[in-house]
Protein backbone atom coordinates (compact mmCIF):
# COMPACT_ATOMS: atom_id res chain seq x y z
CA UNK A 1 0.00 0.00 0.00
CA UNK A 2 2.86 2.53 0.93
CA UNK A 3 4.55 1.37 -2.77
CA UNK A 4 0.85 1.81 -4.06
CA UNK A 5 0.84 5.94 -2.62
CA UNK A 6 4.14 6.50 -3.81
CA UNK A 7 4.28 5.94 -7.09
CA UNK A 8 0.45 7.94 -7.31
CA UNK A 9 2.70 10.71 -5.63
CA UNK A 10 5.36 10.22 -8.32
CA UNK A 11 2.91 9.83 -11.45
CA UNK A 12 0.86 12.73 -9.79
CA UNK A 13 3.91 15.04 -9.57
CA UNK A 14 5.02 14.00 -12.83
CA UNK A 15 1.54 14.45 -14.83
CA UNK A 16 1.58 18.09 -13.12
CA UNK A 17 4.85 19.05 -14.16
CA UNK A 18 4.58 17.66 -17.85
CA UNK A 19 1.51 19.16 -17.76
CA UNK A 20 2.85 22.91 -16.62
CA UNK A 21 5.86 22.34 -19.21
CA UNK A 22 3.76 21.87 -21.89
CA UNK A 23 1.24 24.71 -21.24
CA UNK A 24 4.14 26.98 -20.41
CA UNK A 25 5.63 26.16 -24.06
CA UNK A 26 2.49 26.16 -26.14
CA UNK A 27 1.27 29.89 -24.53
CA UNK A 28 4.88 31.01 -25.56
CA UNK A 29 5.22 29.62 -29.26
CA UNK A 30 1.86 30.35 -30.17
CA UNK A 31 -0.37 33.03 -30.17
CA UNK A 32 -4.27 33.52 -29.92
CA UNK A 33 -6.31 34.83 -33.14
CA UNK A 34 -7.54 37.68 -30.50
CA UNK A 35 -3.89 38.70 -29.54
CA UNK A 36 -3.40 42.22 -30.82
CA UNK A 37 -1.45 43.11 -33.83
CA UNK A 38 1.86 44.95 -32.82
CA UNK A 39 2.04 48.72 -33.89
CA UNK A 40 3.57 49.56 -37.05
CA UNK A 41 5.69 52.49 -34.96
CA UNK A 42 3.66 55.00 -37.63
CA UNK A 43 4.78 58.63 -36.97
CA UNK A 44 3.51 62.33 -37.46
CA UNK A 45 5.60 64.17 -38.72
CA UNK A 46 4.80 68.18 -38.30
CA UNK A 47 5.97 71.01 -40.91
CA UNK A 48 5.78 74.63 -39.60
CA UNK A 49 6.45 78.13 -41.19
CA UNK A 50 9.13 79.94 -39.75
CA UNK A 51 10.44 83.96 -40.63
CA UNK A 52 13.60 83.35 -43.42
CA UNK A 53 15.21 81.60 -46.06
CA UNK A 54 15.70 82.68 -49.47
CA UNK A 55 12.08 84.19 -49.45
CA UNK A 56 11.64 85.61 -45.96
CA UNK A 57 9.69 82.39 -45.32
CA UNK A 58 10.31 78.83 -45.25
CA UNK A 59 8.75 75.22 -44.41
CA UNK A 60 10.26 73.44 -41.09
CA UNK A 61 10.68 70.43 -39.10
CA UNK A 62 11.84 69.09 -35.93
CA UNK A 63 15.55 67.67 -36.48
CA UNK A 64 15.82 68.21 -40.52
CA UNK A 65 17.73 71.44 -41.99
CA UNK A 66 16.32 73.29 -45.10
CA UNK A 67 18.91 72.97 -48.20
CA UNK A 68 20.28 76.53 -48.99
CA UNK A 69 17.63 76.69 -51.65
CA UNK A 70 14.74 76.95 -49.00
CA UNK A 71 14.09 73.01 -49.94
CA UNK A 72 13.26 71.40 -47.00
CA UNK A 73 13.56 67.56 -48.09
CA UNK A 74 11.79 64.93 -45.58
CA UNK A 75 11.72 61.32 -45.43
CA UNK A 76 8.95 58.95 -44.43
CA UNK A 77 7.34 55.56 -44.44
CA UNK A 78 4.09 54.31 -45.67
CA UNK A 79 1.37 54.90 -42.90
CA UNK A 80 3.46 57.90 -41.44
CA UNK A 81 1.42 61.30 -41.15
CA UNK A 82 2.37 64.59 -42.08
CA UNK A 83 0.89 67.79 -41.21
CA UNK A 84 1.14 70.59 -43.50
CA UNK A 85 0.70 74.57 -42.37
CA UNK A 86 -1.51 76.46 -44.62
CA UNK A 87 -3.38 80.13 -44.11
CA UNK A 88 -3.40 83.25 -45.03
CA UNK A 89 -0.87 84.40 -47.28
CA UNK A 90 0.63 80.67 -47.56
CA UNK A 91 -1.75 78.75 -49.71
CA UNK A 92 -0.55 74.87 -49.41
CA UNK A 93 -0.04 73.07 -52.93
CA UNK A 94 0.43 69.12 -51.84
CA UNK A 95 0.97 66.77 -54.84
CA UNK A 96 2.53 63.28 -55.29
CA UNK A 97 4.83 64.32 -58.24
CA UNK A 98 1.86 64.62 -60.71
CA UNK A 99 -0.89 67.22 -61.38
CA UNK A 100 -2.76 65.59 -59.40
CA UNK A 101 -3.46 67.13 -56.19
CA UNK A 102 -3.43 65.93 -52.84
CA UNK A 103 -4.18 69.56 -51.10
CA UNK A 104 -5.31 72.51 -53.70
CA UNK A 105 -4.76 75.96 -52.70
CA UNK A 106 -5.50 75.07 -49.76
CA UNK A 107 -6.00 78.24 -47.04
CA UNK A 108 -7.19 75.85 -43.64
CA UNK A 109 -4.54 76.48 -40.61
CA UNK A 110 -3.63 72.98 -41.05
CA UNK A 111 -3.55 70.19 -43.82
CA UNK A 112 -2.80 66.66 -42.50
CA UNK A 113 -2.79 63.34 -44.73
CA UNK A 114 -1.39 59.46 -44.30
CA UNK A 115 1.30 57.74 -46.81
CA UNK A 116 -0.74 55.39 -47.97
CA UNK A 117 2.00 54.09 -51.14
CA UNK A 118 5.51 54.86 -51.49
CA UNK A 119 7.45 58.01 -53.98
CA UNK A 120 7.98 61.46 -53.93
CA UNK A 121 5.54 63.81 -52.84
CA UNK A 122 5.99 67.99 -53.24
CA UNK A 123 4.46 70.47 -51.26
CA UNK A 124 4.95 74.27 -51.93
CA UNK A 125 3.72 77.47 -50.86
CA UNK A 126 1.49 79.38 -54.04
CA UNK A 127 2.70 82.41 -53.07
CA UNK A 128 6.00 82.72 -51.15
CA UNK A 129 7.84 79.42 -53.48
CA UNK A 130 10.21 80.36 -56.22
CA UNK A 131 11.48 79.05 -59.39
CA UNK A 132 7.81 77.00 -59.73
CA UNK A 133 6.84 75.65 -63.80
CA UNK A 134 3.40 75.88 -62.04
CA UNK A 135 3.56 78.79 -59.08
CA UNK A 136 -0.35 78.31 -58.04
CA UNK A 137 -0.76 74.48 -59.13
CA UNK A 138 0.38 71.13 -58.39
CA UNK A 139 3.06 68.94 -60.60
CA UNK A 140 6.22 71.42 -59.62
CA UNK A 141 8.70 69.66 -58.83
CA UNK A 142 11.58 71.81 -59.22
CA UNK A 143 9.90 74.71 -56.75
CA UNK A 144 12.79 76.46 -54.36
CA UNK A 145 12.36 78.72 -51.42
CA UNK A 146 9.08 77.85 -49.72
CA UNK A 147 8.56 74.19 -50.69
CA UNK A 148 9.63 70.95 -49.62
CA UNK A 149 9.86 66.90 -50.85
CA UNK A 150 8.87 64.15 -48.60
CA UNK A 151 10.69 61.06 -49.38
CA UNK A 152 8.30 57.74 -49.19
CA UNK A 153 9.46 54.35 -48.33
CA UNK A 154 7.63 50.94 -47.41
Amino acid sequence: MILRRAFMKKSFLFAAVFTFLALGFWSCSHTSPSSPTPTSGAQTITVSIVSGGPNNFEYQATGVTNLSNGVLNLTAHVGDTISLPSGGIHTLYFDPGSATCIFNDATASTQTYTFTSAGTYYFHCGVHAQSCSNQTGCGSTNCTAMAGTVVVTP
